[in-house]
This record gives C-alpha cells, structure tokens and sequence, in this order.
C-alpha cells in the first residue's frame, strides 16, 4: 500500500494518481502512434495491394507489350487488316490532307524515328545497334514498290525486324503513318 502524501487528502491523492496513469497511458499511446508510423512509412508493416507495382510485368526497350487477354475486343472494335498477302488490295481511307500529315508526322517521331531516323533515311539513333538496317523510306524505288496497303500492314504487323505497332497505332493512325510516309518520297 502506498503512503499518503503529506497535507493531501484521499480523494486529492487518488486524483492525482488518476492523473499521472492518464499522461502514461497518453505517452504510450503517443509513442505507440510513433512507432506505427515510421514502421508504415519504411514499410516494414503495410497492406497487400501496396506492393502491386513491386510484381508485375515490365515492359523492355523493344520489346513487345503482353498480348490482351484471348478473346477481348477493344472499344473500337477489332481491326481486321487481312494477310500478309492480300495486304497490297488495302485502299488508304485516309486522305492525305494537312490534318492527316501533321498526325502521321507526330506518331512518325514517337515510334519511327528512333530507327528511320527523323528524315525517314534510316538513320536513327538505334539504326547502327540493328543486325539489319531499317529502310530508308525516301528510297524512290522502295516507295514504288510498295503500296499503302503493304505499308500499312507493315507498320501494324511488323516484319522481319521491324516490330508491330497495332498496340500503339489503332488504323486510324496508322493510316495517318503511311500518308506521312508517302511525303518523304525523295526527300
């Protein structure tokens, strides 16, 4: 049993002792509130979805994004761009007016120039990295013998080296491509 204190009453004492077990128990509480927020914040201690980003799939310089699920269909619709070989049958819908240019001309530099360089030379910054050059789409001849189809089809299917571009280019844009192409000629 504890003494009483001098000159206090019972009551006086067991308010005090009250008191002092308040301020405890806050400072615990307090340092307690402390220790969960720095073990939060380190992330010793955190919630499942918090750790989302640490295991998913990353995507590679050139390399190809995973594939949609079997069986989805994007909100546009699903492009049916045919075969390799009927290819050269596809008719551009897209005239090759100034909106259409200066749109194949900006989705040019984002996916293009990197390896056909900014002129369409291929002269890229990665062209000397590649086992096999890319094109030089100013080439005349190349431009000749290939028809908006075959360029469509190949931007958004890729070739031999050439990766495709179908996640990243709906036809619209694409189509927007093969105009930009087009205006190279000779250059």
């Amino acid at each position: 049993m504890k003494r009483p204190i001098a000159g206090t009453s019972g009551s006086a004492q067991r308010a005090e002792r009250a008191g002092r077990s308040r301020r405890r128990l806050a400072a615990f509480g307090l340092a307690a509130a402390a220790a969960l927020s720095l073990a939060w914040a380190s992330g010793v201690i955190s919630l499942p979805w918090t750790h989302d980003l640490d295991f998913q799939p990353s995507i590679k310089p050139q390399e190809m994004p995973v594939d949609p699920p079997e069986g989805s269909v994007p909100t546009t619709g699903i492009a049916l761009d045919g075969t390799r070989q009927t290819a050269d049958r596809l008719a551009n819908p897209a005239a090759a007016d100034t909106a259409s240019l200066r749109r194949g001309s900006q989705d040019f530099r984002i996916y293009c120039t990197p390896c056909h360089g900014k002129g369409g030379q291929g002269d890229g910054t990665v062209a000397g990295k590649l086992a096999i050059p890319p094109a030089n789409l100013t080439d005349a001849t190349l431009q000749g013998a290939r028809t908006d189809g075959s360029i469509y089809f190949t931007i958004r299917h890729g070739n031999v080296i050439m990766p495709s571009y179908a996640y990243a280019l709906p036809p619209e844009r694409a189509w927007d491509v093969v105009n930009y192409v087009r205006s190279l000629r000779g250059k």
